[in-house]
C-alpha cells in the first residue's frame, strides 16, 4: 500500500462536500432559478391554480362584420381614425 492513500469516512465526506459545492457554485443561477420555479409551481398546484392565468381566454373581437375588408379592416378603421 505504498503508493495509495487511504481514505476514511471523513475524507470521503469532505471530498463529496467539496465536489457538490464546486458544482453548485458554477451553476448557482440555474439551480436557484429552477428551485424557485419548482416552488412556485408546487404552491400553485396546492392552491388549485396550475397556470399563470386565472381566467379563460375570450374569443377575439373581429368587429361588426368579421369579413376582411382591406379599406377599413372590418370596421376598425374609418375616415377619422385613418386621418389621425
Amino acid at each position: 500500500m505504498r503508493g495509495r492513500a487511504r481514505k476514511g469516512v471523513f475524507g470521503r465526506l469532505v471530498s463529496i462536500t467539496l465536489v457538490l459545492s464546486l458544482a453548485y457554485s458554477s451553476g448557482s443561477a440555474g439551480f436557484n432559478g429552477a428551485l424557485l420555479a419548482a416552488a412556485d409551481f408546487a404552491q400553485r398546484a396546492f392552491q388549485g391554480r396550475v397556470g399563470p392565468f386565472t381566467d379563460r381566454p375570450l374569443p377575439a373581437y373581429r368587429g361588426v362584420n368579421p369579413s376582411r375588408d382591406p379599406a377599413t379592416r372590418g370596421g376598425l378603421w374609418n375616415a377619422r381614425t385613418k386621418a389621425a
